[in-house]
């Protein structure tokens, strides 16, 4: 073996590695722990503001090997929301308002009715809006052209009357754009103020769509108001320091006898030594610094108020303690009515490398004289000293304003406030009377960037629609860690016996392999601060069954050259060499299929896709670099391994199965099952999950076992009469409701007052009280898009597999043969599933998690007939010159293989019982289609794939021969 020593080198540094980020998680959870310890009461309840302040107390500290808890949580192996509980939402950014607004608002009749017919197509067609209104706008209007109806004042600089429609349709696209772009951040800043621990939110690619995941959050209602809605610019008037200097001489003296009490009470400080720090105006008035040096003294409640300027500066973390400081009524009292305290957007880092945050003390928060409304145009710029400014343009109406709102203010601040927060508070020098302004301080370029986007968030309506969510209740997360965790435990377990009495000395090192893949899969998924999910749990456990894979294809290729007489040593370096082809073939094509996932997938795909894909390489580094080095140890001690246990000694010896004299006979039965499936889909069709047609869908739980019958009714009462879909789901006692009842109503108040309804309806069922613990909602545009995202993932991965084998066999015959096994594997699962509906008593729903399967499916098939294959060629080369018939050739090839395939078929099929038994009613349906598959799939590899293989060598045979035998004896001879 070449390189040991370097193979041996990178497989240390693998593991510690591994090892590190995987302790950090461990560290992580550990923390959480401990603040859940802390924050608990003798009656087990948790107080969650402790447990956030303890966590904030260790925010920026160094807790594990120079890193701060800050750093741990953004590079930890984290639980998603269906193991720990939460909300996921996907929110759409709608053009709609947009275009209305740009097109002058309603009061075109032909704007409207474009509008609305667009509306109504972008529900069944995944195309860009502009295009649709653009196209519907020409149906009502042929012979106007774009400019007539979009060129007005405001815009005079970007489009004039005379404009192509070219230039319009790009002027409306960058808006559009420009406003999504908006709303990511004020999405973004929105998030932040949930105070969730590690929240997710990004872009979804090729849409105006934001994904926003939110652990732990357990008030739904107050996601959808705060997620839901156009962003809200203000401008507002700041007080001055004189004019609340005696409320903040009152905030000091509170501070201070807060501070004595809880001296007096711990005993550990001198309650006179607290008053020396009021007169907290006096300071203000005094000090104009950034230096935060005092933050040292922060342990006090007064020390958390650090004065700077015209307002405090305070640590992120103690936000949560001044803001209940402020709401105490001796202390909200002391200041005007119409004041209110604003926090700034972006938090800074101290001199003492803390992270602080300003506030100011703002006039009409909600009720402000100007918003941002009035706004035509917002531009990042250079002033005449070349420093960063930012150029603003107010319509007339909103110039009026802003002249007597600037005439009143001069030499005092005005505060730019988006969705509560100040972005900056300038210092008016004199009364602005044209509604253009210039802002300028010591921005960065940067800075006044992010200043103009907020000053434009308000130029356009850019509301927020939820499009899709998800609620899943802590319990529900509970039980599915552990019943992940069972089935891992389970299934692991299943496979290390399984290999220990099939290889018995060698299933020892193969698990030994199994034992360092699962660790490199866990540190990775770590190190690159991936979402473990449930489906990311059962993408672990097939990779447990999967894994073996490699080490089987080594050990049938070892166990070939010891019987044809080679030594231990050579026969190890002849079976690693010759099983290379097999082992890169088959995973490249499983991994085709797990990358075509990962592009297209969201949600519980995405999980599953990134496990797959990091499974397959650390399970490839496992079986061919650790096996090497394990059997290497054992060559170097002159000792051998044995490959057989006296249970499968026997097993596979000499077999000599035709399989290629009946294929025409498997042809039948395969286009018999296949037919009886597409009569059943033309017939009684597939249960579509919400994903494919829209809708809600609940999980209940009741007490006691409950009639679906009973609860179908009282759900049918309170959804307006409209008749719902309800399924028992895991167990008598838990059901699972569908429904598209007013499924087009995106606000908030709908989701709420449909809750209301169910909760009620559900609460007490002929004595049986039910509740709702998880839900979701998929709008049908999201489901449309779901669609045919599905279908350019299968016809996708299916294209790409049959480029794959065609360059690397290098002839069309196994091309075909693949592109045949595959649309057999698939069309037979959608068969089985449309079958049997509503025969087995678990969902067989067509949903996302179904397409994963099918998916992976798809290269669990390629994976084994690509093995088969890669055989077909080595016997097709090795006959050269021989007189053996193809169907011969490839019966022997099939033979050879036959171990293999039985092995791997049958291990993965251990996990994949286990996952059904143990990990749960959300899987169970994907686990189903898996297990079939790898049944149908098994099939396929020596029933479908190889026979056209052998149709197809032979027809090229004898096509061959026909030219052949066409050329003239003459030409033959010469």
């Amino acid at each position: 073996m070449k390189n040991k020593s370097g193979i041996w080198i990178l497989t240390i540094l693998l593991v510690l590695v591994s090892g590190y980020f995987l302790a950090r998680t461990w560290k992580v959870n550990s923390i959480r722990n401990e603040a859940a310890a802390f924050a608990t009461s003798k009656e087990g309840k948790i107080d969650y503001k402790k447990k956030q302040q303890y966590l904030d107390s260790l925010w920026k500290q160094d807790v594990f090997m120079g890193s701060t808890l800050e750093s741990l949580t953004k590079q930890e192996l984290g639980l998603g929301l269906d193991l720990q509980g939460g909300m996921h939402v996907i929110l759409e950014v709608s053009p709609v308002e947009i275009v209305r607004t740009l097109a002058g608002g309603s009061r075109d009749v032909r704007v409207t009715q474009a509008i609305k017919n667009a509306q109504e197509i972008a529900k069944t067609k995944n195309t860009n809006f502009v295009d649709l209104f653009v196209t519907e706008f020409k149906k009502v209007a042929p012979d106007t052209k774009l400019a007539a109806v979009f060129s007005n004042s405001t815009n005079r600089d970007k489009i004039t009357f005379s404009s192509s429609d070219g230039d319009v349709i790009s002027y409306i696209k960058t808006e559009v754009n420009g406003a999504f772009d908006r709303s990511f951040r004020v999405i973004r800043a929105r998030v932040d103020k949930f105070g969730v621990a590690n929240p997710n939110l990004q872009r979804l690619p090729g849409s105006n769509r934001i994904q926003v995941e939110l652990p732990g959050v357990d008030n739904p209602e107050r996601v959808r108001k705060l997620l839901s809605g156009a962003a809200k610019l203000e401008f507002c008037e700041v007080y001055n320091l004189q004019e609340i200097s005696p409320a903040i001489n009152g905030l000091g003296a509170t501070l201070a006898r807060l501070d004595a009490e809880k001296a007096a009470t711990s005993q550990s400080t001198n309650p006179a030594d607290t008053t020396k720090k009021s007169g907290l105006a006096a300071q203000l008035a005094t000090k104009d610094t950034k230096d935060t040096s005092a933050l040292a003294k922060a342990n006090t409640l007064s020390g958390m108020f650090i004065p700077n300027g015209n307002g405090f500066v305070i640590r992120t973390k103690d936000t949560s303690r001044v803001n209940e400081i402020l709401r105490r009524s001796d202390v909200a009292t002391l200041f005007p009515a119409d004041m209110a305290w604003v926090y700034e957007y972006k938090p800074t880092t101290s001199t003492t490398n803390e992270e602080i945050i300003g506030m100011i003390a703002v006039k009409n928060v909600g009720r402000a004289p100007l918003e941002g409304d009035v706004i035509t145009d917002a531009q990042q710029d250079f002033g005449q000293t070349g420093k960063a400014e930012v150029n603003m343009k107010m319509k007339p109406e909103g110039a009026r304003k802003w002249r007597a709102l600037t005439a009143a203010n001069i030499n005092r601040q005005i505060a730019i406030i988006l969705d509560g927060l100040y972005y900056s508070a300038p210092n008016v020098q004199s009364e602005i009377p044209n509604g253009s302004s210039v802002i300028n301080g010591s921005f960065s370029v940067e800075e006044a960037q992010d200043l103009s986007n907020v000053l434009k968030a308000g130029k356009l309506p850019a509301p927020t629609n939820i499009v899709e969510e998800a609620i899943v209740g802590a319990t529900v997360g509970s039980e599915a860690v552990n019943a992940g965790v069972i089935s891992a435990i389970i299934g692991l377990i299943i496979v290390l016996i399984f290999m220990l009495i099939y290889y018995s000395q060698a299933g020892f090192i193969a698990d030994l392999a199994l034992f360092v893949n699962l660790f490199l899969l866990m540190g990775i998924m770590a190190s690159l601060g991936a979402t473990l999910t449930l489906p990311g749990i059962a993408g672990i456990v097939l990779t447990i069954g999967m894994s073996v894979d490699a080490n089987v294809l080594i050990y049938e290729r070892i166990k070939e050259e010891l019987a044809l007489g080679k030594g231990f040593a050579q026969a190890v370096s002849d079976g690693f060499k010759n099983a290379m082809s097999s082992i890169i073939d088959s995973n490249v094509t499983t991994a085709i299929t797990g990358l075509v996932m990962l592009v297209f997938g969201t949600g519980l795909i995405l999980g599953f896709a990134t496990t797959l894909i990091i499974g397959i390489c650390t399970s490839l580094f496992a079986a061919i670099f650790i096996s090497r080095l394990i059997f290497e140890y054992y060559i170097s001690k002159g000792k051998t391994v044995n490959f057989v246990s006296k249970f499968t000694e026997k097993l596979f010896k000499d077999s000599n199965f035709d399989f290629v004299s009946k294929r025409r006979t498997y042809y039948l039965i395969s286009g018999t099952i296949i037919a009886l499936g597409i009569a059943s889909i033309a017939w009684k069709g597939f249960g579509l999950g919400v994903d494919f047609k829209g809708g809600r869908t609940y999980v209940a739980r009741f007490e006691q076992n409950v009639n679906t019958d009973d609860v179908r009714a009282a759900v049918k009462q309170a959804f307006g009469g409209e008749a719902s879909e309800v399924k028992t789901f895991g167990g008598f006692n838990q059901v699972k409701i569908t429904s598209s009842y007013k499924i087009d109503n995106t606000a908030p108040e709908a989701e709420r007052t449909l809750e209301a309804d169910l909760g009620k309806a559900l609460l007490n069922i002929k004595g049986n009280k039910g509740e709702v613990v998880s839900s979701s909602k998929v709008g049908p545009t999201i489901a449309n898009d779901t669609i045919w995202g599905a279908l350019k993932a299968i016809l996708l991965s299916i294209l790409l597999v049959f480029i794959y084998i065609y360059i690397r066999f290098k002839k069309l015959a196994f091309g075909y043969g693949a592109l045949v096994a595959l649309f057999h594997d698939v069309l037979i699962i959608l068969g089985i599933f449309s079958i049997f509906r509503g025969f087995l008593p678990f969902s067989l729903d067509i949903d996302q998690a179904f397409i994963g399967a099918v998916l992976t499916i798809m290269g669990y098939s390629m994976n084994d007939t690509v093995v088969v294959f890669d055989r077909v060629r080595e016997y097709l080369a090795d006959s050269k010159g021989k007189k053996e018939s193809i169907p011969t050739i490839i019966n022997n090839a099939l033979n050879s293989t036959l171990s293999r395939t039985a092995v791997t078929g049958f291990s993965t099929l251990l996990v994949l019982i286990v996952l059904f038994i143990f990990g749960g009613e959300t899987i169970r349906g994907f686990v189903f289609a898996m297990g079939i598959g790898v049944i149908v799939g098994t099939y396929s590899s020596l029933f479908v794939a190889t026979p056209i293989v052998v149709d197809s060598l032979q027809r090229e045979q004898e096509q061959e021969a026909a030219k052949l035998a066409a050329i003239p004896i003459e030409v033959k001879k010469k």
